[in-house]
């Protein structure tokens, strides 16, 4: 008994140095890097440098579509108006997610809808919140350059609103007030989740 007792001791010691080797070894072995360079991420967002990945800024004036049952350059239900967002990478050099956000609770008419939000070249973008959109900027379409995306909203005519329609836009100026947020994160392939009601 006292024979196996010692063996067991023995065994357990050897176990402990054995332990303590490796352990020794995988940490002597450990590389840190300490000076290597970060990304750039560098963005303006319709020609404003962006200092946080949040940004938020406001759309004041809205173009008009040319319709022809309307003078040009003035307003009417059935018009169409939009306004462009252009996202420029600069000299990014990591993939990245935007995520714009509107605000629409500012409309006053409730006539004014929102339409249709899409890159210029026809891409649609992924709608991930109620009135979210999101793209992906590829590290390979960085080069390209800017990316413009139009949100375009429409003017639908009822005769009930009548009234309120002939003071809208009385001047003939779409001046209003659309808040937009226009978040940033670096894109790591992780699946767009589309938002359902």
């Amino acid at each position: 008994m006292k024979k196996i007792i010692f063996l067991l001791v023995v065994l357990f010691g050897l176990l402990g140095v054995q332990i303590l080797n490796t352990y020794g070894l995988f940490e002597s072995n450990l590389v840190m890097v300490t000076e290597a360079d970060l990304a750039k991420f560098h963005i303006k967002v319709n020609g404003k440098q962006v200092t946080t990945l949040d940004n938020r800024f406001v759309i004041e004036n809205l173009k008009i579509i040319s319709d022809s049952n309307v003078l040009d350059g003035r307003v009417a239900p059935n018009t169409s108006f939009y306004f462009d967002v252009e996202i420029d990478p600069m000299d990014t050099e990591v993939a990245f997610r935007y995520d714009i956000t509107f605000d629409l609770s500012v409309l006053d008419n409730p006539n004014v809808v929102f339409d249709n939000i899409q890159e210029v070249n026809g891409t649609e973008l992924i709608r991930t919140g109620e009135y979210t959109y999101t793209g992906i900027f590829h590290l390979d379409e960085i080069q390209s350059g800017c990316r413009d995306i139009s949100v375009r909203f429409v003017w639908n005519n009822d005769d009930n609103h009548n009234d309120v329609d002939s003071q809208a836009f009385k001047n003939d100026s779409l001046l209003v007030h659309i808040p937009v947020n226009v978040k940033f994160s670096q894109y790591l392939s992780e699946e767009i989740v589309a938002y359902s009601e």
